[in-house]
């Protein structure tokens, strides 16, 4: 049976067992895939929704773009988010089996090559596109709740 800890416990075991290193593994990881990659996100939403063209409708329009940015935005953060991953499942204290984030990176790379940096991207991709869409979508209609001057999104797929 699983029990939900509370995340005040969880975080003393980490820190018991591997210090503040512990807390923060695949911290460096995570800072190479967001900044870039939020670029690339909202880069690319803003791209595609000023690309498509206005007869698609607003909703629409938003919709395409915001499944576009979330595809683009995992298609070219996926191996450092496996990285990270990688990082924050190592085990803590002496077991420990990646001595950084470089040295996670080589020994991936060495065990698996570059397939590896890629495994599971496909249901990542195929999530992804829904769930930006609903994100950007509900993004804009609440800025439009908020906005008085932005387009209302009319919420209806015609």
């Amino acid at each position: 049976m699983l029990v939900a800890l509370p995340v005040a416990t969880i975080l003393r075991q980490i820190y018991a067992h591997g210090g503040i290193r512990g807390i923060y593994a695949g911290y460096v990881a995570q800072l190479w895939r967001e900044c870039p990659g939020n670029f690339v996100y909202f880069g690319s939403y803003t791209l595609a929704r000023d690309a498509l063209p206005s007869d698609h409708g607003e909703t629409q329009r938003v919709l395409l773009a915001g499944g576009f940015s979330g595809v683009c935005y995992w298609l070219f953060t996926y191996p450092m988010d496996v990285v990270k991953s990688r990082m924050q499942a190592d085990k803590l204290g002496q077991g420990r089996r990646y001595q950084g984030f470089v040295d996670c990176i080589r020994v991936t790379y060495r065990e698996l090559g570059v397939k590896g940096f890629f495994r599971g991207l496909t249901p990542c991709l195929v999530r992804a596109f829904p769930t930006n869409a609903a994100a950007f979508g509900a993004f804009e209609y609440v800025k439009y709740l908020l906005d008085n001057n932005s387009k209302p999104l009319s919420m209806t797929l015609n």
